[in-house]
């Protein structure tokens, strides 16, 4: 019985790594989804002054009715 070393595992197990094609697409929707996500948080975000500007106004002009 021989002992491997731990460079030898290694070495295996990024051989079967390469080997095995399973992952990749589940690493393709994963970094499609990354991107989606980055675009919808990135259109959101440009979106959000101008939203608060006008939340502002309706409330300043709730605000002046109050009084």
């Amino acid at each position: 019985m021989r002992f491997e070393t731990t460079f030898e595992r290694f070495r295996a197990a990024a051989a079967a790594l390469r080997r095995d094609r399973d992952g990749s697409v589940s690493m393709e929707y994963g970094l499609v989804g990354t991107l989606v996500s980055v675009a919808i948080i990135s259109a959101l975000s440009s979106t959000t002054s101008g939203l608060g500007d006008k939340w502002n106004s309706v409330a300043n002009t709730i605000n002046s009715f109050l009084r």
